[in-house]
């Protein structure tokens, strides 16, 4: 993980910006501190820490700053970089967003955001109570349906539902019939596909510094090193062509109508170790809210 030039810096918020709309969140925007909803004790500030304007727990306070910790070793070794943040990983996980509700609070203890999105929120949101947050907890994978974390030394094993939205992906190589799923944290973008680990690659950024995950199709997470040339192959990513039409249809139907995302997008992302001159790939996703 290093300080990374201009052109990365830029080609990541290029790729957020061309999948997502837009996730600026003023402290306005932020979770609206309504103690009749959640418990008092959780809306301190000052847990040493906890990100500025969030709902967070002492403990997912104390765990940030493992997490912070294990940034700066990379900083000062940048050679170990995969090393020190795959051990953090397996031991302890890493940060990554999803939608959740108030429900979760009480349960596995995520840092809360309220949703830049309208439609996760009232009056879209008729009751107060369903209204959708953006969380982040520490993941170590998505495997068996289930998000596996961590705070400090507790383990949880949450299942893959409204109380922890994930982002449905499908991709699929011209000329192949079935699709592969997968599921990626809200507000990420995939940079490509690898075919040899059979992973989406995802750029990350934390405080400044950069880093990829490989997700595959069973949810496993895995630090990767960032191919920052094919990422930028095709800088200008183009619509579907009118013959993938049979993939978007089926993945309509099997994830809306939806509370949690309005549309459907497909791209092209390229395609790392192909063999063939197919160097894309088909991608359908949801918008991002």
């Amino acid at each position: 993980m290093i300080k990374v030039p201009t052109i990365l810096f830029l080609l990541f918020f290029n790729l957020v910006n061309a999948f997502s709309d837009d996730f600026l969140k003023t402290k306005e925007e932020k979770l609206k501190h309504d103690q009749s909803t959640f418990d008092p004790k959780l809306w301190e500030h000052d847990n040493l820490g906890c990100p500025e304007n969030s709902l967070c727990t002492k403990e997912a306070g104390a765990h940030r700053l493992l997490w912070k910790k294990a940034l700066n070793e990379v900083i000062s070794d940048k050679t170990k970089t995969k090393e020190i943040l795959q051990k953090f990983l397996t031991q302890n996980g890493i940060p990554l967003k999803f939608w959740t509700n108030y429900q979760a609070i009480d349960q596995f203890f995520p840092i809360v955001w309220n949703s830049p999105c309208p439609n996760h929120n009232f009056p879209v949101i008729k009751n107060e109570k369903e209204s959708i947050y953006e969380g982040v907890s520490f993941i170590q994978s998505f495997e068996k349906n289930e998000a596996h974390l961590k705070i400090l030394k507790s383990s949880y094993q949450i299942p893959l539902s409204d109380l922890f939205k994930l982002r449905p992906v499908v991709i699929q190589k011209k000329g192949e019939k079935t699709p592969l799923k997968f599921l990626i944290p809200v507000e990420t973008v995939p940079s490509y596909y690898a075919l040899d680990t059979k992973e989406l690659i995802i750029l990350m950024e934390e405080e400044g510094l950069f880093f990829a995950i490989g997700i595959n199709s069973t949810g496993k997470i895995t630090i990767r090193d960032y191919d920052q040339k094919l990422a930028t192959s095709m800088s200008e990513p183009s619509e579907c062509s009118e013959e993938f039409k049979e993939i978007k249809e089926p993945f309509f139907r099997e994830n809306f109508p939806s509370k949690f995302y309005k549309d459907i997008i497909c791209k092209k992302i390229p395609v790392k170790n192909s063999k063939s001159k197919e160097d894309f790939i088909y991608l359908v996703t949801t918008t991002q809210c």
